[in-house]
Formats: structure tokens, sequence, C-alpha cells
């Protein structure tokens, strides 16, 4: 993707914006100017690749030792079927989709099913404390929130201060999933959702 650049009058020479040195919000924003993404783009992500379903893309291993491998295949196959449960829950082009998850497998998968969908992927630190997710969600409005067993307590801290937060969806297994009421389930959502999607128009 190319390069940003600020247009905003407070910016150096090097079209950065400049730092606020009281640290707190200025009321003039930013107008950043973004070049068009090449044709096409979402699909190389992942799903050219993807075609040779053979094609090795991620080895995983959590802390217990447990170990998984992937291939291009496997996680487009996942990200379509993610893209059309978060159809399914209402995400429309260019709704924000938090993703409060580590470095693991579903991370890079909801990656992929937003990009392919035109939804905004907000990806947030899962070393974020309860006040900070909570600002951040409200600010961008995300209306689906995918956490893990570490992000979710952080999460249901605030949940009922974050009205237009309509879905959360829980990612692990056994006593490592993240469960709580009203929270789906990840493997069942993705278990009963088609492998195919259609990738939009770029």
């Amino acid at each position: 993707i190319a390069p940003t650049r600020c247009c905003c009058p407070r910016s150096g020479a090097t079209g950065r914006p400049s730092a606020n040195p009281t640290g707190r919000s200025s009321s003039t924003r930013c107008a950043w100017s973004l070049a068009a993404p090449p044709p096409g783009w979402r699909r190389k992500c992942c799903g050219r690749w993807a075609e040779e379903r053979s094609r090795f893309a991620l080895y995983y291993e959590d802390e217990a030792g447990a170990t998984s491998a992937w291939t291009f295949w496997d996680i487009q196959t996942a990200a379509n079927r993610l893209s059309n449960v978060l159809h399914a829950l209402g995400v429309m082009r260019r709704d924000r989709v938090a993703i409060l998850l580590p470095q693991r497998p579903e991370t890079g998968i909801a990656h992929v099913a937003c990009y392919q969908m035109d939804a905004i992927a907000l990806p947030l630190s899962h070393l974020f404390g309860p006040d900070a997710l909570e600002y951040r969600l409200a600010d961008s409005g995300a209306s689906v929130a995918i956490v893990d067993e570490s992000t979710l307590p952080k999460l249901w801290a605030v949940r009922d201060r974050l009205p237009q937060l309509r879905h959360v969806i829980g990612v692990g297994e056994g006593k490592n999933a993240a469960r709580e009421t009203g929270v789906h389930e990840w493997d069942k959502l993705l278990s009963r959702a088609s492998r195919r999607f259609q990738c939009v128009d770029t």
C-alpha cells in the first residue's frame, strides 16, 4: 500500500503531523491522503495462494506447546466462513470489526475475512486494559469484537458502556476458550457457515 501524507498545516516537512506537547487531542484534525491500493489486493493477501491446497502458510505453537500447521487454503477457507458469519451478524462494507487477539491463527483469519468483505479490521492490543479498550471501541464504533480468554474479561468489564457493540465472538477450545453468556463461539459459528465467499470488488 502506498505511503500516506498528512495535508494538515501543522505538519512539518516530513509530512507527518506535529507532536502535541500537551498530550491532549487537538480540535484540528489531520487530513490524510491515501493512494488507492492496487487492483485485486484483497485476493492477493491469501486467495491467490490458496489455489494450491498444499501450499504451506503458517505454523503455530501456543504457550502450552500445542502446535498446528496451516496451508493458505486452510486460512482462506476459514476466512470465507468468517466473512459469511460476519455478514449474517449484520457487518456491512466499512463497518469496524475489533480484533482483540494476540498472535494466533484466528488473528490472521479475521484480518483476511474483513479485507475481502471490505469491513475495517481494527486490531487492538491484548495488553490494553478495560479503559483503553472502552475508549477505542467507542470512538471507532466497532459493532463486532473478536476476543480470546485473555481479552474477554477486560472487554466484559466495560461491555455495558458500549451500546454499538452488538456481537462478541470468542475463540479457543476447552479451558482456554473465551466463554461468557452472550458470547458467540468461533468454532460453532464457522462450522455452520459456507466455505465459499465472493470477495468484493475493489
